[in-house]
């Protein structure tokens, strides 16, 4: 396969892609069972076969979520 880029700005991956976080998001944040929480897990299920289907390396290397309140600490 042979691939060409062309790009108009001064640097590569710019405005839009070079904002990109770059993970898989986890989802934690959206209450159960919402649509949110529901189409977070279709596009995690999207983004993860379209990495299997074109040999896309990414690590499930998990995400630490720290209470910061008493509140939040409840809520988890």
């Amino acid at each position: 396969m042979r691939v060409l880029m062309l790009r108009k700005q001064e640097r590569l991956a710019g405005p839009q892609t070079g904002h990109h976080s770059g993970v898989i998001h986890t989802g934690v944040q959206y209450q159960p069972g919402s649509p949110k929480a529901q189409l977070w897990r279709a596009g995690e299920r999207a983004t993860k076969d379209f990495c299997d289907e074109h040999a896309v390396v990414y690590r499930a290397v998990g995400k630490m979520v720290v209470a910061t309140s008493p509140l939040e600490l409840y809520r988890l």
